[in-house]
């Protein structure tokens, strides 16, 4: 132990469908464990293995290295097949992926970033996984009814959230919803005040006249904040 401190390193894998903790108590601070790859027969810091909850120390029996050039090779000799394999993981995770980003925007902008992708799925459900205004299913898209861009409000959020017509949401870009509502048709208005903003009201805990209102001071702020050079 001369010179060593005393620390501990955790690893999990998973034993009798269990969870079982192992701690490798006698790892010190200048120590490295060392693993075998099965495939080229190197020794290599553990860090050079990719986790696997059921391997040994928590780890692949083979390195990163090994398994990287394998997995590259499979990909250049089946093509079409790792293409098709992409485009099922793309369209499978895309809701997924579209929660993570928006949260990430308004992370950036210092809002909310609280929507899960069960929110996302249950804002989608409560409209019947249709555009509020033209009730189409097609071409929907995910609308900040308060736009992130604004730098105020309720960010990315159950709260704010609504899927809307591509084109509509392309329209709408970061208007005040309000003034950009009287440009639009009848038919949208009539959906606009009777189904979107009571709606999005009662997700506040508000009535519609004070959610309105709410919407108006924060495009104040952000009329404001963009007078101040975004101060």
């Amino acid at each position: 132990m001369k010179g060593g401190v005393f620390g501990c390193t955790v690893y999990y894998f998973a034993h009798r469908r269990e969870l079982v903790k192992v701690m490798l108590i006698n790892v010190f601070e200048n120590d490295v464990i060392m693993k075998t790859c099965t495939k080229c027969k190197k020794k290599k810091p553990i860090d050079g293995y990719y986790k696997q909850v059921n391997g040994k120390y928590g780890r692949r029996s083979d390195c990163k290295k090994c398994l990287n050039e394998r997995s590259m090779q499979w990909h250049i000799n089946n093509r079409s097949q790792s293409l098709a394999n992409n485009r099922r993981h793309y369209y499978a995770n895309k809701e997924k992926r579209t929660v993570y980003y928006h949260n990430y925007r308004a992370q950036q902008q210092g809002l909310p970033a609280t929507l899960t992708l069960q929110e996302y799925n249950k804002a989608l459900q409560e409209q019947g996984g249709v555009c509020l205004f033209n009730h189409q299913p097609d071409n929907l898209s995910m609308e900040h009814f308060i736009p992130i861009s604004w730098g105020v409000g309720l960010g990315t959020s159950f709260e704010n959230i609504v899927f809307i017509d591509r084109w509509l949401n392309k329209s709408k870009g970061n208007h005040h919803p309000f003034h950009w509502i009287k440009y639009q048709s009848r038919y949208v208005q009539k959906h606009f005040y009777n189904v979107l903003i009571p709606m999005l009201a009662e997700r506040n805990q508000m009535t519609t006249k004070e959610f309105e209102d709410y919407v108006d001071s924060c495009y104040m702020q952000y009329i404001k904040n963009k007078s101040n050079g975004g101060n």
